[in-house]
């Protein structure tokens, strides 16, 4: 298995793999779509990753895109903490994972800085019950949600990041 800097077990190479990102980052841009956009900005799509990849955060995630975003932050403070802390680190395997999606045109991208739904893009319909699933099914979720908390600026910095 090929090293991946900054992620020390083969179980986090599992996980943080490449093809997980760009699945991950797809179903993010199709749940944007859904809610009528056309494309997620990479910002924000790195915020969801990063989201969608921590359990804690990802078990927190509100059931409905009507949970306002203060209040769930509010409501979870630990969630807050887990991104900050999940930042350190994750722009090897998150910058991977991007490349890999517009390779492989799973994603493409938008210009300015944004991500969109990929020639390549799986099917949106998603099966199963496993970890993956449930992660796919929570990325569209986030999709949806991330876009209507406020501006980029308004939920990076109440993520406890800036642009």
């Amino acid at each position: 298995m090929t090293a991946i800097p900054g992620i020390e077990s083969r179980e986090h190479a599992a996980l943080f793999n490449p093809a997980a990102v760009a699945l991950v980052l797809a179903r993010q841009c199709q749940g944007a779509v859904e809610r009528g956009r056309s494309s997620l900005p990479l910002s924000l799509a790195y915020m969801g990753t990063l989201m969608v990849f921590h359990p804690r955060v990802r078990a927190a995630l509100p059931g409905t895109i009507s949970t306002n975003f203060v209040t769930w932050l509010e409501r979870n403070p630990q969630a807050k903490a887990d991104v900050a802390t999940s930042i350190r680190g994750s722009g090897t395997w998150l910058n991977m994972g991007v490349s890999f999606s517009l390779a492989h045109q799973v994603c493409e991208w938008s210009p300015p800085a944004s991500l969109q739904t990929g020639s390549a893009a799986p099917s949106p319909r998603i099966q199963g019950s496993t970890e993956m699933s449930e992660m796919e099914r929570r990325a569209f979720f986030v999709g949806r949600w991330l876009p209507e908390a406020g501006s980029e600026a308004t939920v990076l910095a109440l993520l406890g990041t800036r642009p």
